[in-house]
């Protein structure tokens, strides 16, 4: 689950940053952004076409944490 400067980064020309993505989706990884912040910062559309979900992350955090996972924010 990507927020904020991390789905800035991921946009980056940093190409190193592209390959790690692209080894975590063909590993079967489905990649999350905050709908929010993308919308806020125009980057949406972008992330939607590197096959990212674009979504309100606030139910899903707290699915997760309902089911016990542990948050690591950082």
């Amino acid at each position: 689950m990507f927020f904020g400067p991390s789905e800035e980064l991921i946009l980056s020309d940093a190409p190193e940053v592209k390959q790690m993505l692209e080894k975590l989706m063909g590993q079967g990884v489905k990649p999350y952004a905050c709908s929010a912040i993308a919308r806020d910062h125009g980057l949406e559309m972008g992330l939607t076409q590197m096959g990212m979900d674009v979504l309100p992350v606030g139910p899903l955090i707290s699915s997760y944490i309902k089911k016990g996972y542990a948050i690591l924010n950082f």
